[in-house]
């Protein structure tokens, strides 16, 4: 749950600004630790809602977020199938 929580934050922190953005700045933005945010980037790019972005000069990963992912047709497109599948088993012989 509490990761849940971080990931909410720093989606929306990657949402505000369209910049990819290192660990460390989302820790800063989000008033969070740098291990959270790492704890809430791995949740996110398993489902592919956060991508890594080309590394920069300094050798350092940034991070982008796919909007795509995250908007209502996502939600229907993610859910929708199993809802619709739960609803007809008691019609199925």
């Amino acid at each position: 749950m509490l990761v849940l929580s971080h990931a909410y934050l720093v989606a929306g922190e990657l949402k505000s600004d369209p910049e990819p953005k290192t660990v460390t700045e989302l820790a800063d933005a989000c008033d969070l630790t740098d291990s959270r945010v790492r704890e809430a980037l791995d949740a996110m790019t398993d489902d592919g809602t956060v991508y890594r972005v080309d590394r920069d000069s300094a050798d350092v990963d940034r991070y982008e977020l796919d909007e795509s992912k995250i908007a209502g047709i996502a939600f229907v497109r993610s859910h929708g199938k199993p809802i619709v599948r739960r609803s007809e088993r008691p019609f199925r012989c």
